[in-house]
């Protein structure tokens, strides 16, 4: 959700009035923020995010650990997802450090009753790590790359339980 979106005016009616054009379950809907996104006044961000939380929206916090008031956020809003930035993934393997912020991140996460994205899985050693420690949910170009719409259909018909890869059809 981009930052001047929140910050716009007509926030809530804008988005009531989108609802009601296209029909839409608001329970369906998880709405990413990046840290960065709520740096400007936290204050006005809860308010927002928490209008947004009454009609029935998710809230998912992206690129965790890469902003500055990470744990404020976290302490101030309310957030039902937590996604793990790519830049701690990506060195599981061969960073001890990268590894025990992304496993105290999932611990955080878990504590808070969220749940836990991992993104930029590039690798079976990634997967197999984050799904022992119990991540709940993965993204990256070793589960899936970038699908086109038919393939994407097809991919979800075939998926059988979250954080498993499944490879489209060429």
């Amino acid at each position: 959700m981009p930052a001047a979106w929140i910050r716009s005016v007509d926030l809530f009616e804008a988005f009531d009035r989108l609802i009601a054009r296209y029909d839409i379950a608001t329970g369906n809907l998880i709405l990413e923020v990046t840290e960065s996104t709520t740096l400007g006044c936290l204050g006005y961000a809860k308010h927002i995010l928490s209008g947004l939380r009454q009609r029935g929206c998710r809230l998912s916090l992206d690129d965790f650990g890469t902003g500055y008031s990470s744990l404020m956020q976290l302490h101030r809003i309310t957030f039902d997802e937590l996604k793990v930035d790519r830049s701690f993934i990506s060195r599981l393997e061969q960073d001890k450090r990268a590894e025990a912020i992304a496993l105290s991140i999932l611990d955080l996460g878990h504590r808070l009753g969220m749940t836990v994205v991992a993104e930029g899985i590039e690798t079976p050693g990634q997967h197999a790590l984050l799904k022992a420690a119990g991540y709940d949910l993965g993204q990256g170009f070793w589960l899936a790359r970038p699908f086109a719409e038919e393939d994407l259909i097809h991919w979800c018909h075939h998926l059988i339980t979250p954080f498993t890869p499944a490879r489209p059809r060429p």
